[in-house]
């Protein structure tokens, strides 16, 4: 998965009498609000245009495997409009039947050129492609693929070597030894509506096995079913299902909107409203459990995204609950939407302040309840608020999008419009799942299932964890550096020494970052994988290093936090932006052999200048092309109408015969990361012939001119910015604006 998730997956358990948590990248500590295993990451320019990964982790209270639970309250609010009929795509690989790739066609040879196979490297797959060497009259064909900017070459043996394999020479000589494993590459489509379906019927099925089981085994069942119980709420359309709003009451804060569960479902010529599926079911029987996923399967996507109604739902829902008898409960919205809040299309800012207004008070709801580590003593509790998103590509950091899927979810408490969320408490209740498959999704809604349903039995005892960061691919790890990375990652602890208190919340704080064995702990292994950008650290004891206020200690507090300090640089290939992201959505804290995350980091961006690669095959020497290279400011502009822009800055590209590479390929580098680009071919001609089946074609290369390239993808956001002009020598027309590769 190619974007972010922004998520604390694993509610851990804690004995001693401490202070809680939640992570903040704040200079002064990290502000405390639950427990939790907590971090900061902080991606910090240096003179020489690096950048270094601060990576802080820790955890409050001790980890043991004795917790106290309490039974859920859970509503789904889904967005079912009409965009989530839209695909999303996973990737699988298989082994190819050995057969031949050629090393020309014909005598024209296309360098760099696709087979259509993967080669699997360090667990991961990379398109294969022919590659050429030597000079004219002296040439030598290879396969290769490309890890984080750098060739790997496949030598006859299958063997990945770093020298170009120079032992085929003639043309048409076939590159694929019997002994070298190719892959072919299949892709599973489903519509972003049948993802959601699979991962909150998983959902589901997570609460209910929190019901009855303390973890995720089927070992500990409990003597009776802890309590939980989920409501579904679906909104699209700007109406509520057999109920309209009185005359002079808002229908989207409306506090009487109806919350009887309806089996309204979209059908042809149906609308499709917003409404409550089915109210608060307890998932202790399968009956029940059928019942909620059955609602689920009947599902239809139409409509528009009517987040304010669904959000006014949610809250008449949490207010209809018994505050005496449901008072151990704990209460958690779960919103979802794939696209902006609206009544009809694009961002309706009435629209999404509705919703943030209606959270706030979902989140302003407080329960005091008692206080388990300390006797005889209360403590006030609040509803929590997840948002998940599934965009076509994650939201830019500050946009409206951004903010509304932030300020409608606990991370900002206080919010009270799109444009107003007041102070930020927390990084861990957006989740985006954008540019992900199916799986990815489902792996939100069940972490979000053991945050809210009754377990979170975490044992990360005895160095039992592993941090990884996954570097993106706009970046290299230290390199060289694989055998020995102590000389490139630099792994600290700091001992927890207090608390402060800034603007009335309290912090943690650290004392001096030194090695490990200078405090007298264990060596904590780093590691780096260059094949696969990635950094990570084995050792750190969580557990035994909790922090926190300790009255048994000599200082008063207890534990250590993990520091862990590299350098990344900046690859040549890089397309830029101002919001390029630092770090993979794998990056986080993994219990040692399992590929599920406890904890997912957040992803610091970095604006990087932007470079566009622009290839015009079909030049003979002395010829140029001419292109306008138009500019349209970052925040001002329109994904939906590109063309509506203001493109008024502009400049001349020339690209010479003599100026290409071996590719026909011109960099264009160090544009400003704040506009947006388009490239558009001056008018010009010439023809050439070639022959096809003895049939002699002359084609002039205006054929289909102008030649347009704009980077900004359907996806909308950049990409690798590969604009191509080629000569298609079976028909004589133009590639059109062809954009390769994604981030």
């Amino acid at each position: 998965m190619k974007n972010t998730f922004k998520y604390i997956v694993a509610l851990v358990a804690f004995s001693a009498a401490v202070l809680s948590v939640s992570a903040q990248n704040l200079p002064e500590g990290t502000y405390l609000e639950d427990n939790s295993i907590a971090y900061a990451k902080r991606a910090i320019i240096n003179n020489d245009g690096t950048y270094t990964i601060d990576l802080e982790t820790f955890v409050t209270g001790e980890i043991t495997q004795s917790f106290e639970v309490h039974p859920a309250d859970i509503v789904l609010v889904l967005d079912v409009s009409g965009s989530m009929d839209e695909t999303i795509t996973s990737y699988t690989y298989s082994a190819a039947s050995h057969t031949s790739i050629t090393a020309g066609n014909g005598g024209w040879y296309n360098n760099s050129k696709s087979t259509n196979y993967f080669y699997k490297y360090e667990d991961q797959y990379y398109a294969v492609r022919i590659g050429r060497g030597g000079t004219s009259g002296n040439r030598y064909y290879f396969l290769y693929f490309t890890v984080n900017g750098t060739r790997q070459y496949i030598n006859d043996s299958g063997q990945v070597v770093t020298d170009e394999p120079t032992n085929h020479t003639a043309n048409n000589t076939d590159l694929w030894n019997s002994s070298v494993t190719l892959y072919t590459q299949s892709s599973t489509s489903m519509s972003k509506m049948a993802a959601l379906k699979l991962a909150v019927k998983a959902f589901i099925d997570q609460i209910a096995h929190n019901d009855w089981y303390e973890d995720d085994t089927d070992t500990k069942k409990r003597s009776e079913a802890l309590g939980n119980q989920i409501s579904i709420v679906k909104f699209a359309g700007d109406s509520y299902y057999n109920y309209t709003s009185p005359s002079g009451v808002d229908a989207a804060t409306d506090p009487n909107a109806p919350i009887t569960p309806g089996n309204n479902t979209y059908g042809y010529y149906n609308y499709n409203y917003t409404q409550v599926l089915r109210g608060f079911t307890t998932t202790s029987t399968q009956t029940n459990v059928d019942d909620l996923k059955g609602a689920i399967d009947a599902i239809r996507e139409a409509g528009a995204t009517s987040a304010d109604y669904g959000m006014n739902l949610a809250l008449n829902l949490i207010n209809s609950l018994d505050p005496e008898e449901r008072s151990d409960s704990r209460k958690t919205i779960v919103f979802f939407t794939d696209g902006e809040p609206n009544h009809q299309s694009g961002f309706d800012s009435s629209v999404a302040t509705a919703a943030i207004k209606n959270s706030k008070s979902i989140k302003d709801i407080s329960y005091v309840v008692p206080d388990p580590e300390h006797e005889g003593q209360t403590k006030t509790i609040h509803p929590s608020v997840f948002s998940v998103g599934l965009f076509s590509s994650s939201p830019t950091s500050g946009s409206n999008l951004d903010n509304f899927m932030n300020f409608i979810s606990s991370n900002y408490p206080e919010a009270t419009a799109y444009n107003n969320g007041g102070t930020q408490a927390s990084s861990n209740f957006f989740m985006d799942a954008s540019g992900g498959s199916a799986d990815d999704l489902k792996n939100i809604f069940k972490a979000i299932a053991h945050s809210a349903g009754g377990t979170g039995n975490t044992d990360l005892s005895g160095g039992s964890s592993v941090t990884v960061d996954v570097v993106s691919s706009s970046f290299s790890v230290p390199t060289g550096f694989d055998e020995h990375p102590e000389n490139a990652v630099e792994v600290l602890v700091a001992p927890c020494n207090g608390v402060t208190t800034i603007g009335g919340k309290q912090y943690l704080t650290f004392g001096d970052e030194k090695a490990p064995t200078e405090y007298g702990l264990p060596a904590i292994t780093p590691s780096i994988t260059s094949a696969n950008n990635t950094v990570s650290t084995t050792g750190f004891d969580y557990s035994a290093n909790w922090c926190g206020p300790d009255p048994t200690s000599t200082t008063g507090y207890h534990g250590y936090k993990q520091i862990i300090r590299f350098v990344i640089t900046v690859n040549d290939d890089a397309v830029g932006g101002p919001n390029v992201q630092t770090n993979e959505s794998e990056s986080g804290i993994y219990k040692e052999g399992s590929d599920e995350p406890l904890l997912i980091f957040n992803r610091p961006t970095v604006k990087l200048p932007v470079q566009i690669w622009l290839q015009k095959q079909g030049l003979r020497p002395g010829d140029s092309a001419v292109f306008t290279l138009y500019m349209s400011p970052f925040k001002d502009f329109d994904t939906s109408d590109p063309e509506s822009n203001d493109w008024s800055n502009f400049t001349k590209v020339v690209v010479n015969y003599e100026d290409m590479d071996e590719n026909g390929m011109v960099k264009i580098v160090g544009l400003d990361p704040d506009y947006f680009y388009k490239l558009k071919e001056d008018a010009w001609a010439f023809g050439y012939s070639y022959q096809d089946g003895g049939i002699q074609y002359t084609v002039g290369d205006n054929v289909q001119n102008p030649f347009i390239f704009v980077n900004v993808p359907e996806d909308k956001k950049y990409d690798e910015a590969i604009a191509r002009n080629i000569f298609n020598e079976k028909t004589g027309s133009n590639n059109e604006g062809e954009v390769e590769g994604g981030k």
